[in-house]
């Protein structure tokens, strides 16, 4: 089956310092999403989250997409695999087995390791067309993990994260992805996204899954500035490109 494939990525951080200068680590070990906590990649529409939506809509041929969650633990890595538990619920007609899976049964952290990724498996069902659907996966203590990372405030903000629940909406309708800048693009419309797809061969795959996406504000940019042109073009050789609304299609004010 072909599949729509969105990763997820992970920065970490290394300081150096000498043998003596690191301290044991005596306490529980605790595991957490890692896009709940990480920094953002520096240079990208990318935000701390505890949810993710991925629209089929963006996908031409598609019948899956995977999705993949990264979780870490804290402490110090050991030389042994440590399996951790996951509960799964659907929400709004998801149902496992039919809306979604998961890739594998087992979930471990590896040996002399602090991460591994949740591979969830979405179906695109002809429900989606219709609505958004949504799976909630919380991480469940057990013999080897404890789940005490439950939530947090983002400094300066209202905002509360959940550090051990990560929430997926899923659906088959086509709507301005999170990673659309009307500074650089201007107003989102269908015709305009397709045209931007068709004008400049892009992967349009690349805007769904905005927990996920590695769309970065240079290359809004440089779409911005192409498809301007390019309309620019059509409108000197008398073929300029109307909206659906009979409105002439144009780009973000960061371009003109």
């Amino acid at each position: 089956m072909k599949k729509l494939m969105i990763y997820g990525m992970l920065v970490l951080a290394f300081t150096s310092c000498k043998k003596n200068d690191i301290p044991a680590y005596s306490g529980e070990n605790s595991l957490y999403f890692a896009l709940a906590v990480d920094p953002p990649t520096p240079n990208t529409n990318e935000v701390r989250r505890d949810s993710a939506t991925v629209s089929f809509g963006f996908s031409f041929g598609a019948t899956d997409s995977i999705l993949r969650i990264p979780v870490k633990v804290t402490g110090l890595p050991v030389h042994a695999a440590r399996n951790y538990t996951i509960s799964a619920t659907g929400a709004n007609g998801a149902v496992e087995g039919t809306h979604f899976d998961f890739a594998k049964k087992t979930f471990t952290i590896p040996a002399d390791s602090l991460s591994d990724t949740i591979p969830l498996i979405l179906h695109r069902t002809a429900d989606l067309k219709t609505k958004t659907m949504m799976v909630t996966i919380t991480l469940v203590p057990n013999e080897n993990f404890v789940t005490k990372m439950l939530s947090e405030t983002i400094s300066g903000t209202t905002q509360v994260l959940s550090l051990n629940t990560f929430r997926v909406f899923f659906n088959d309708i086509l709507s301005e992805p999170e990673t659309w800048s009307e500074y650089y693009v201007g107003k989102f419309t269908v015709k305009k996204f397709y045209l931007m797809g068709k004008v400049l061969n892009l992967d349009l795959d690349r805007f769904s899954g905005p927990a996920f996406s590695q769309i970065t504000f240079q290359e809004l940019n440089y779409y911005g500035i192409a498809m301007q042109r390019y309309l620019n073009r059509m409108r000197s050789e008398g073929h300029t490109v109307y909206e659906d609304d009979g409105t002439e299609m144009v780009m973000g004010i960061g371009v003109q």
